[in-house]
């Protein structure tokens, strides 16, 4: 239990450090960026309970913006960062498993 507590911490502070990394990129101008990039963390995975598309598109972004927009960010530019935040988090894995599916498939024809 201590090591995936010690894992989950680890994968959060990767997750949180890349969204800082990218609001640095974007020049947010938030009130109070730890805050304001822990809320948006928070706030925008656990948008992911609401039922919408694969990849929970539309919550995501929703959620971010509106947090982002709460702690002084301009409308446009947050509704951007959190779009290039999700997909930093979506692509890599989709693209694997496209790949695991396409040599899985082509596996199956031989």
């Amino acid at each position: 239990l201590f090591n995936i507590l010690i894992l989950a911490i680890t994968i959060w502070i990767i997750e949180f450090s890349m969204f800082y990394i990218v609001e640095t990129q974007l020049e947010l101008n938030l009130n109070n960026t730890f805050l304001a990039i822990l809320f948006f963390g928070v706030f925008a995975n656990l948008s992911g309970i609401i039922p919408s598309t694969s990849g929970g598109w539309g919550p995501f972004e929703l959620i971010g913006t509106i947090v982002l927009v709460s702690f002084g960010a301009d409308r446009e530019i947050a509704a951007a960062f959190t779009i290039i935040v999700h997909l930093i988090l979506w692509l890599p894995i989709s693209i694997i498993g496209l790949l695991c599916f396409l040599f899985d498939l082509r596996n199956k024809r031989v």
